[in-house]
């Protein structure tokens, strides 16, 4: 994301976890988790499916995707997830366990 989520600072994600970690510190910033912006990990929706997968889980809905579409329509959902994604990359994904998995 431009501005990070649990920071609030514009940038501090491009920058290298650990030079983030001593501009977050000299500046101040603080997450309301307590970790430092190198102990957290980023995922974007792909990949967190794919990690998921791995694990024997499947996503069965995206939340944020969810709403913005039922919101705004078709093209204002897709307009509203895509501006959402370079926003903030967060999302709200639902799990359950894959069918073979389960076995």
């Amino acid at each position: 994301a431009l501005r990070d989520p649990h920071f609030n600072v514009l940038g501090v994600n491009y920058l290298p976890r650990r030079v983030a970690d001593r501009v977050l510190d000299a500046i101040g910033a603080t997450s309301g988790e307590g970790q430092t912006l190198s102990e957290m990990h980023y995922y974007s929706r792909g990949g967190f499916a794919r990690l998921c997968a791995a694990a024997g889980f499947e996503v069965t809905c995206d939340l944020k995707r969810l709403e913005r579409y039922e919101k705004k329509g078709p093209v204002g959902g897709f307009i509203a997830d895509t501006w959402g994604a370079v926003k903030s990359a967060a999302f709200h994904m639902v799990l359950r366990r894959s069918e073979s998995a389960a076995r």
